[in-house]
């Protein structure tokens, strides 16, 4: 998928929505159409925990950036920018879907609670490096330090 024609498509459905009120037959055709672009390949809620949890404010253009990504069936968390926890959150989840893991085969093989490892993958709790390093481990993630 192109991200120029992608982003193109996204801004042509924004101008009509902002051109129309809510209750116009053109504003929910344009919105509906913008839905099914970003949500074909992933999910609201994947998509809202990368809004909820990006270090800025989020545009059109990380719109783009994550549609084409999704398309790719790329690591999302690699296209915007987000926190710290929430990055690793999402890395966490997306190596352990990736490899078909469930949470409670990386308990097992980590020796950290299946409770823990959900509140890591929700960027709900802050882990120490020797719980984080275990589960990247556990789910194939190589660990590098930049």
């Amino acid at each position: 998928m192109d991200y120029k024609k992608t982003l193109s498509k996204l801004n042509e459905l924004k101008q009509v929505m902002v051109n129309n009120t809510d209750n116009t037959v053109a504003y929910h055709k344009a919105g509906q159409e913008y839905d099914n672009i970003l949500f074909k390949n992933m999910s609201f809620r994947e998509y809202t925990f990368l809004v909820q949890n990006m270090t800025h404010k989020p545009t059109t253009e990380d719109d783009a950036k994550l549609v084409v990504a999704s398309s790719d069936n790329k690591n999302l968390s690699e296209v915007v920018e987000l926190t710290d926890q929430a990055q690793l959150a999402y890395v966490i989840k997306w190596y352990r879907q990736a490899r078909k893991m469930t949470q409670g085969e990386v308990a097992r093989i980590t020796g950290i609670s299946q409770s823990q490892i959900a509140k890591v993958e929700s960027a709900k709790t802050d882990i120490p490096y020797s719980g984080a390093s275990k589960i990247l481990k556990a789910v194939g993630k190589p660990i590098r330090f930049a």
